[in-house]
């Protein structure tokens, strides 16, 4: 046998090994979710943990939630790495703003974009049209983060995974701010963290 067909064959042994592998992780990292959503009680695991976010389940749940002066919406699908890895960050920074006074009134909401063909999605998707943002956090599978101000999106990051926790609640202060953190404070602490505004938003 000649050397480059060795060579080519041992290259396609590694591919399909490289491949297994991802294939296995990403089982492994979803079954360990999905057991932690049939045992929020037992387990403290992050991964298991963001199953307690309210869901919007209608497109009446939808209409109730951008009635809210301050709200976060998670894209979240199970079919998706990036989306598994950005959960973690995810709940890291849900518990980040939940302690702090001046985010009391900030709501989180969770829209599970597992099922494309969700009746739910196209009442999400025609909202965001008429918002005219510029990302797809339902299609994309990122684990997409959108601030709602008042019913309206003023911020998107289209992977939470990327960002820092202290990053995405510095950009809650600029996008979402209260009277106890007003706007020029909030770019103050923006600046000083160096976050790229091109780097981490979707382009809204």
């Amino acid at each position: 046998m000649r050397r480059s067909e060795m060579r080519q064959k041992t290259a396609v042994s590694m591919m399909v090994a490289a491949v297994c592998a991802v294939v296995v992780l990403f089982g492994f990292i979803n079954s360990s979710y999905r057991s932690g959503a049939s045992r929020q009680d037992e387990s403290t695991t992050p991964l298991a943990e963001i199953v307690t976010f309210d869901a919007i389940v209608s497109a009446e749940d939808l209409a109730n939630a951008l009635r809210y002066e301050r709200l976060i919406l998670h894209f979240d699908a199970d079919w998706s790495m990036y989306s598994l890895l950005s959960r973690p960050v995810i709940v890291s920074f849900k518990q980040a703003i939940e302690m702090d006074v001046g985010f009391r009134d900030v709501k989180f909401r969770r829209v599970d974009c597992t099922e494309l063909d969700d009746p739910v999605q196209d009442a999400v998707k025609e909202w965001l049209e008429s918002q005219n943002a510029q990302f797809d956090p339902i299609s994309s599978g990122y684990g997409a983060i959108v601030w709602v101000a008042s019913g309206k999106v003023v911020e998107i990051v289209p992977y939470p995974a990327e960002e820092s926790v202290d990053n995405l609640v510095t950009r809650t202060r600029l996008k979402m701010p209260s009277h106890t953190q007003p706007h020029r404070a909030a770019t103050t602490e923006l600046q000083n963290n160096a976050v790229s505004p091109s780097g981490g938003s979707g382009g809204f």
